[in-house]
């Protein structure tokens, strides 16, 4: 019995791909004689139709091939690549210092003083250095 005309509705409606829908076998049946969307629908109300959880690759034999190797030398490099990443993308968010001081709404010490405040509070520390006459000096 070929399901493919209903799998193909209730993935359109489910909104996943064709191989994530389930069909309950106790209904198949009820399901193959199944012709419009309003059909699926109701089934898929029902509980008779759903669609599968997605399925991730599992880092588990990865982790076990890291921690073997140098007793676990390699897992601590690859947080620290991590961290070093998303400190790096932090930093890119921010706006640049060594551009404020060409912006003229910017050029007043006050300004550069609350920027270079705030960035050492959150803890952008050794980015921005010096500020003379409202240039910040990296």
């Amino acid at each position: 019995m070929q399901l493919t005309n209903q799998k193909r509705l209730a993935a359109k409606i489910l909104g996943c791909g064709v191989h994530r829908v389930w069909i309950n076998s106790d209904y198949i049946d009820m399901v193959a004689s199944a012709v419009q969307t309003e059909d699926i629908r109701e089934f898929i109300d029902q509980g008779i139709i759903k669609a599968k959880p997605v399925k991730g690759t599992s880092r588990a034999r990865a982790r076990v091939r890291l921690a073997a190797v140098n007793g676990g030398l390699l897992v601590a490099r690859r947080i620290q690549q991590h961290l070093r990443l998303h400190r790096r993308l932090a930093r890119a968010n921010l706006e640049p210092a060594a551009a404020l001081w060409r912006r003229p709404e910017c050029r007043s010490e006050e300004f550069v003083a609350n920027v270079v405040a705030v960035h050492r509070r959150i803890g952008v520390g050794g980015v921005i250095g010096e500020v003379e006459d409202g240039r910040i000096s990296l």
